[in-house]
């Protein structure tokens, strides 16, 4: 199995490798990082060298944004910039139904039958309609 940990580089990421990768030479531990102010690669330096083990150094293309909710400031202001993207291009941040259906891993008929327990909810609705067809 692969363990993908984001943010690995970080205080909390970099723990946990430590920890995990040592433990369970089975599995395959892959830390996707944009070495953004928290980071710190040498915290890593005791398992960069273990084979079930692989840092890959990630700049974000234009369009993908990376959000920070580890105080509660920050949370806060990665809901609001969510909310901003969401009211003014139509669209849902990371929706995991709209992108299996969009990467062909689902069908229309299947991407229709998810949203039952949510049809009288905004994001049951945006389901159907992609479900449905519409451009959204």
């Amino acid at each position: 199995m692969k363990i993908i940990v984001t943010g690995g580089g970080g205080f909390i990421g970099a723990n946990f490798l430590n920890r995990l990768v040592p433990e369970l030479p089975e599995q395959w531990f892959v830390t996707l990082d944009a070495l953004t102010y928290a980071a710190n690669l040498g915290s890593l330096r005791s398992i960069e060298s273990l084979p079930n083990y692989d840092l890959r150094l990630q700049k974000f293309r234009r369009g993908v944004a990376w959000l920070d909710a580890g105080t509660p400031e920050a949370l806060l202001q990665a809901a609001n910039f969510v909310q901003t993207i969401q009211e003014r291009q139509g669209s849902r941040a990371s929706c995991p139904e709209e992108i299996l259906f969009r990467k062909g891993w689902i069908d229309a008929e299947q991407l229709a039958r998810l949203p039952d327990p949510l049809k009288k909810t905004e994001y049951g609705q945006y389901l159907q309609a992609l479900a449905d067809g519409l451009d959204v």
